[in-house]
């Protein structure tokens, strides 16, 4: 028999519960209620949330190169330049582009 999903209680109010909550996860140690010599619950930690791990150097490194690949002789010689402020425009915009294709 699986135990039930358990139900969750607002301890906003409670301070003495939030104390010990706060206890519990601050030493990440769980804690035993007792009433008159019983037992009655275990309160424990849960996991911290896991945070999203940053790219390694490697894969940052192949997704610049790649960046460059695919810019490799976009610069041609018999158009005048465009100006510093539209060629960063479309630096920003091959680079927004290349993060949303590698995010799916």
């Amino acid at each position: 028999m699986m135990a039930a999903e358990p139900q969750p209680i607002d301890i906003t109010h409670l301070p003495e519960l939030a104390h010990l909550v706060d206890e519990v996860r601050r030493t990440h140690r769980p804690r035993l209620l007792r009433r008159a010599n019983v037992d009655l619950a275990v309160l424990s930690p849960l996991p911290e949330p896991r945070r999203p791990q940053p790219r390694t150097g490697q894969k940052q490194q192949a997704n610049a190169l790649a960046v460059v690949a695919r810019t490799a002789g976009a610069l041609r010689s018999d158009i005048p330049f465009p100006g510093i402020d539209a060629e960063r425009a479309a630096a920003e915009e091959a680079m927004a582009a290349d993060a949303i294709s590698s995010d799916r």
